[in-house]
């Protein structure tokens, strides 16, 4: 899984001088549950990869929300009433990946499922190049895992809080 900040940027902002590097397996980890966290807050991929998102029939209405951005490219896919498994046509259907959230909208009606959990498959090619991820964010990671890296325990009382407010109002205008 390619990550948002590399681990001397890391062993940087935790001021770690660079010939230590005893820590570098820990400050991975750090930096990529730090950047499962931001994800999951955000409803945005970092980092391009692919998801699948799962649903048990297609929406009433004649539009599919989607609850994850940035969306590079989408691929429908549903299981029929024969429980066999169908394609949907491009053609058959607009994307709506600019805007927030993302989403798909039939042309005509949603083709008829089988009634079964997972139905439904959308499977997307979403996040972005490293290089192009916003500072911000960048720099949300950096905080998470500076509170990691020095709060290695459960958060159990006092003023301490899991995430940094100073990474949630850097992630605050990103959430979708």
């Amino acid at each position: 899984m390619s990550l948002p900040v590399s681990v001397a940027d890391a062993r940087t902002h935790l001021r770690i001088h660079s010939s230590v590097t005893s820590e570098d397996a820990r400050i991975e980890r750090l930096i990529k549950a730090a950047t499962s966290w931001v994800q999951q807050w955000t409803c945005r991929r970092l980092v391009t990869q692919s998801i699948t998102e799962l649903l048990d029939a297609f929406p009433r209405d004649n539009f599919l929300c989607l609850h994850v951005y940035p969306i590079n490219s989408l691929v429908i896919k549903y299981d029929d009433p024969s429980d066999v498994e169908q394609t949907l046509s491009g053609s058959g259907y607009w994307t709506h990946m600019k805007r927030l959230p993302p989403g798909v909208e039939v042309k005509n009606s949603w083709p008829a499922t089988m009634l079964k959990a997972g139905a439904v498959r959308i499977e997307c090619e979403v996040g972005q190049a490293v290089e192009d991820v916003p500072a911000d964010l960048k720099e949300a990671v950096l905080h998470i895992v500076e509170h990691l890296y020095e709060n290695p325990g459960l958060v159990l009382q006092g003023s301490a809080s899991v995430v940094p407010m100073g990474a949630l109002a850097l992630l605050r205008p990103y959430r979708i």
